[in-house]
């Protein structure tokens, strides 16, 4: 079964031999990025795309602001909104083990992932590259 991996800095840590990187600026980075801005005395997360001048939203909690950001990366993946197609992702990334900084979601007990509180791309990608049928990848 293919993992997803956390990326890592410490000293002596070596990415698994064949995992796929797939942070920014990776070809399957998730083009919505997180800039927190201080207005006021309040702390703000602001989703906004890293190329074009489109802007999802602003919120007080981190966390919304990643569900955010990774929704619409898959919602955009789905609609043909990428530069690689779900094809694409199922071709090159099934069966890989795939590597992202951000922390890797943690299962529900039936071993899938909620996609409403995932917070992180690199979640979604193994969940449509091992989909067995499309509406596994459209649930």
């Amino acid at each position: 079964m293919p993992e997803r991996i956390q990326l890592r800095r410490t000293k002596g840590w070596r990415k698994p031999e064949g995992a796929i990187v797939v942070s920014r600026p990776s070809r399957w980075g998730n083009p919505w990025c997180i800039v927190v801005e201080r207005s006021r005395g309040r702390t703000w997360y602001c989703v906004r795309h890293v190329t074009e001048e489109r802007r999802l939203g602003s919120f007080s909690v981190p966390e919304h602001a990643r569900q955010t950001a990774t929704r619409q990366y898959y919602s955009d993946l789905v609609n043909d909104r990428l530069p690689y197609s779900v094809d694409d992702v199922e071709r090159e990334l099934a069966g890989r083990d795939v590597a992202c900084w951000c922390p890797p979601a943690v299962p529900c007990r039936n071993g899938r992932i909620d996609f409403w509180r995932v917070q992180c791309h690199a979640d979604v990608l193994p969940e449509i590259a091992n989909a067995t049928t499309e509406s596994e990848v459209t649930a």
